[in-house]
């Protein structure tokens, strides 16, 4: 396929907003191989239409970012199926392409990013029902355009992480304030991952990696959310799935024990009160992710085998 996107038209990104080119890297390449475990043809069109040296800065890819977006899309078509026709928000969507691959022809989606971001977005991933708004996620205008009294579940995949800790708890507060209704599904990174970054973590010579200023570890998830926001009424840790990598045999062998499994990447759901009275085939559940993890209710936590975390 000719690319439609030039290297000239990336020259906009840096720092946070060039690391939507990472995942895309990982999720296309995951999804072209012969053994796949994820499919994503959405996203290889629009991998393969980006003139751009993915190996040169990403180095080769690792299963990561398939991981997580397989764990995102359990968990978001769950939501769907018990909220039919309610809106889906992608705050920092970048060239994710979850909407296509979780689409049930109802759902109205909303993407979120910076504005050069949704300028490199725009012409490659439109749909009638798929509408983006340039601006910062964290300035919270567009909550202004969700009705308050409606069921809406805000996901943050590769996000939160890259900011201010205090700026993520704010976010999310205010989320689960101004929409009772509202689940919020996010990413965290352990502590010692952050550290990583914070100290300079190099995917290759080309590319570095933006600081992750916090992370959290597995059995501190919980409490930690509850201190960001009083009003958290739910919440649910998950840990990754197994995955491709120099890491992810370390890591298969790290979650079978209590004691290390929370130094791993999680997905954490938050509910407010209003969110809970639902109904339908998953009536009551916080999240799910992946097959055979658990339903996750109040005091409960996952025990999903864990990989490697995974930058946005």
């Amino acid at each position: 396929m000719t690319a439609i996107l030039s290297s000239h038209a990336l020259a906009v990104l840096s720092g946070i907003p060039e690391t939507m080119l990472w995942p895309l890297h990982n999720r296309a390449q995951e999804a072209m191989r012969p053994d796949r475990t994820f499919d994503d043809p959405v996203g290889v069109r629009v991998y393969r239409s980006i003139d751009y040296d993915y190996r040169r800065n990403f180095g080769a890819p690792d299963g990561s970012h398939a991981q997580r977006a397989q764990l995102f899309d359990g968990a978001v078509k769950d939501w769907m199926i018990a909220h039919p026709g309610r809106p889906v928000v992608e705050l920092g969507c970048g060239l994710e392409t979850q909407f296509f691959r979780c689409d049930d022809g109802r759902v109205p989606w909303i993407g979120v990013d910076v504005p050069p971001a949704i300028a490199v977005r725009t012409p490659l991933l439109r749909h009638p029902r798929l509408r983006h708004i340039a601006d910062d996620a964290f300035a919270l205008r567009w909550l202004d355009t969700i009705d308050p009294a409606t069921p809406i579940l805000v996901t943050a995949q590769g996000l939160l992480m890259y900011f201010d800790e205090a700026k993520a708890a704010a976010l999310v507060h205010a989320v689960l304030i101004r929409c009772p209704k509202a689940t919020v599904l996010f990413d965290v990174v352990p502590r010692w991952f952050s550290g990583l970054t914070r100290f300079g973590l190099r995917k290759t010579p080309h590319y570095r990696s933006p600081r992750m200023p916090w992370g959290l570890d597995g059995d501190r998830i919980e409490a930690r959310v509850r201190r960001w926001s009083p009003v958290a009424h739910r919440i649910a840790a998950v840990p990754y799935g197994p995955t491709r990598g120099g890491l992810g045999a370390v890591c298969r062998v790290a979650a079978r024990f209590a004691g290390l499994r929370r130094f791993l990447g999680h997905v954490v759901a938050v509910q407010s009160a209003g969110a809970t009275a639902t109904t339908g085939p998953e009536a009551g559940s916080v999240l799910r992710l992946g097959p055979g993890s658990a339903r996750l209710g109040p005091g409960t936590r996952g025990t999903h085998p864990t990989c490697e975390p995974s930058a946005r």
